[in-house]
């Protein structure tokens, strides 16, 4: 992945957690204290509720309060004059103070006067809650100074009763003054357009079996009388409310919320059900800020990874960009002599490196023309002890045949040969004498023909070898010159050169025998005279290796040859195996390594090191195996089979 895309979906990433962070935020902290305000504005519009009702309740009570503290009321109690009702206990007063109900009752329980009317012109109503006649004496109406709730046959009562006094207050009180007004839809939505909050009112009532006659309802009623078009709540949430003190909340969707309350009636019986009906704008308005915030978030997280990314691919990644294909286009033209451009020079951290870099480029170069000029005098000389090596590995077996033609001419009797030739020329021998000598010298001539045949076949091979010297000497001075040349030639020739420079009498006493198995066929292309010097320092190792095998009956050096397919290269895969002495595990790489070897300490021990090296500059390879310590070896040559600059 590029560095672009790195620090791109780096960013993203960043800006995707953190606007989860926020939106997580938004949903657990902050949408919350929303749903908390709705819920504390829907309780504020239950207690608007309840006051608006409690207001009329005080409302009734100011005027049972007017009506029974006035001496015409407290003379009506006793003498019940026409004239009080004529006046005061017309139809028209029950519209004009808004009432439903109104009740004077003496201090036995009559009823002196009371009737219960929907409106000033509708009939009197009977309610079981208000009886005409009389009022029992534990009627909670008949205590002083009641007021509240009361449940009738006709629906919800807002009522209040005042003892009957004197103008001046004074008593003692005569009787209770009772007046009420009906809790009606008509009331409810009067009430509802007063506060701008929309509820529903919904009657308690007592279980059945049991009246509301005398308040004999439980605390805790488990049925409700439901106004038409009202859907109250289930039994399950019913029982909740009835059961808690406090306002309950009921969600109803993400739009509507319900506040369910209780009413105790004058009894303190549970006697109606208020539902607030709330619109969930606070919970809506959280929701489109919530909404808003994300949004902004996100959008401004994009323009932040808009200008991120185009201030990081300013500074950082172009720079680099251009830092990078720089140095692949030094790698690409395989040299490190071109400067960095002088736009990525900066005083940033990116220029620093650019400027260090540039510098590094200068010293590598330096030292690499150092190292240039070393190594060539470092391989002149390392080219010229392998050149030496296998020279003095050649000259050996001439050596050889020199002293042993030395040794067969020095045999030969010339001061014989010469009296006897003398005797013959100069006197005349006995026949017996003569046929001696005669014989002697047909003895004589076939011996030194034998020794010039043998002198010729030595010095024939004295001479190849001798050839072998000089293209070994040339080759060392096309490697001097930096150049190479490539002969056309076969697995087996080479071969056969190599085993012809291993002087096998040399290890006569070892009976020392060559096998090969070559199954390459057809023409090569390679540096001949290279491959022949690392083909005969590598026989020469076997042959040592069998030397130093003293246990050895037989010595045998085996050599094959195939090929193989390398990266869609044909090499020539050369082994060179032995029954010697064997090498330790440790030291199959060792003896690879200059200045490392095996042998007594007057050798110079570059000639491994210098096969491998002139192996590997021919594009191959040379490794060693070994199963052990006497158990021989077997070195392994690769290298290309057609050779080309």
């Amino acid at each position: 992945m590029t560095l672009r895309k790195e620090i791109f979906f780096t960013i993203l990433i960043s800006i995707v957690l953190l606007t989860a962070f926020i939106g997580l935020g938004q949903s657990y902290i902050v949408f919350p204290v929303f749903q908390r305000i709705e819920k504390e504005e829907s309780l504020k519009d239950l207690q608007r509720i309840q006051a608006v009702i409690n207001h009329e309740i005080n409302r009734l009570e100011s005027l049972a309060t007017d009506w029974g503290a006035w001496d015409d009321t407290y003379s009506f109690v006793h003498d019940r004059n026409e004239g009080y009702v004529e006046s005061n206990l017309i139809p028209s007063t029950y519209s004009t103070n808004q009432i439903n109900a109104l009740f004077i009752i003496d201090e036995a329980g009559h009823v002196a006067w009371g009737e219960t009317r929907m409106d000033e012109e509708s009939a009197p109503l009977f309610l079981p809650e208000l009886p005409t006649t009389t009022f029992p004496k534990d009627h909670p109406l008949l205590t002083q100074a009641a007021k509240g709730i009361m449940n009738t046959a006709h629906g919800p009562m807002l009522i209040a009763a005042q003892p009957i006094l004197t103008s001046m207050d004074n008593g003692p009180p005569r009787g209770t003054f009772i007046m009420g007004r009906f809790l009606s839809d008509e009331l409810r939505i009067e009430f509802s357009n007063m506060i701008n909050v929309d509820f529903d009112i919904m009657e308690l009532i007592c279980p059945e079996g049991l009246t509301n006659d005398a308040f004999s309802c439980p605390d805790k009623p488990c049925l409700m009388s439901v106004k038409k078009g009202t859907n109250p709540p289930s039994d399950s949430l019913l029982a909740e409310i009835t059961d808690i003190d406090t306002p309950l909340v009921e969600e109803i969707n993400d739009k509507h919320l319900h506040i369910y309350a209780i009413m105790d009636d004058i009894s303190g019986k549970a006697s109606l059900l208020l539902r607030v009906q709330i619109t969930r704008t606070i919970t809506a308005l959280g929701r489109d800020v919530l909404s808003g915030t994300l949004v902004s978030t996100i959008a401004s997280g994009l323009l932040i990874l808009v200008i991120l990314l185009e201030i990081i691919r300013h500074i950082v990644v172009t720079p680099i960009d251009r830092l990078t294909r720089h140095a692949i286009g030094l790698k690409n033209n395989g040299t490190s002599d071109a400067r960095i451009p002088q736009t990525l020079i900066s005083k940033n951290e990116i220029g620093i490196l650019a400027r260090e870099f540039d510098d590094m480029l200068a010293i590598k170069n330096k030292a690499r023309k150092q190292l240039v000029e070393q190594s060539y005098y470092t391989g002149m000389a390392e080219m010229a002890s392998g050149a030496m090596h296998n020279i003095r590995n050649g000259l050996t077996p001439l050596l050889v045949d020199i002293g042993l033609l030395k040794e067969e001419i020095s045999e030969i009797p010339h001061e014989q040969m010469e009296k006897a030739c003398k005797e013959l020329m100069e006197a005349t021998p006995p026949i017996e004498r003569r046929e001696l000598l005669q014989q002697y010298f047909s003895t004589a001539i076939h011996h030194l023909k034998n020794i010039t045949n043998d002198a010729v076949a030595r010095l024939t091979v004295m001479n190849h070898r001798i050839s072998i010297i000089e293209k070994i000497l040339y080759d060392q001075e096309q490697f001097t010159s930096s150049k190479r040349y490539y002969e056309q030639t076969t697995m087996n020739q080479l071969i056969e050169n190599a085993g012809q420079l291993l002087y096998l009498e040399r290890y006569a006493p070892q009976r020392i025998s060559l096998e090969s198995m070559i199954e390459v066929t057809g023409k090569i292309i390679v540096a001949k005279t290279a491959l022949l010097h690392v083909l005969t320092n590598l026989l020469n190792n076997a042959a040592e290796a069998i030397l130093q095998q003293q246990d050895a009956n037989q010595g045998i050096i085996t050599i094959k040859a195939f090929t193989v397919l390398e990266s869609n290269t044909e090499f020539i895969h050369c082994t060179v195996t032995d029954n010697g002495i064997g090498i330790n595990q440790e030291n199959l790489t060792k003896i690879f390594e200059r200045g490392y070897s095996t042998k007594s300490k007057e050798t110079s021990g570059i000639g491994l090191h210098w096969c491998a090296n002139t192996v590997t500059s021919l594009q191959g390879k040379l490794y060693a195996e070994s199963p052990g310590p006497k158990r021989g070896a077997t070195f392994h040559l690769l290298f290309p089979r057609f050779m080309r600059d």
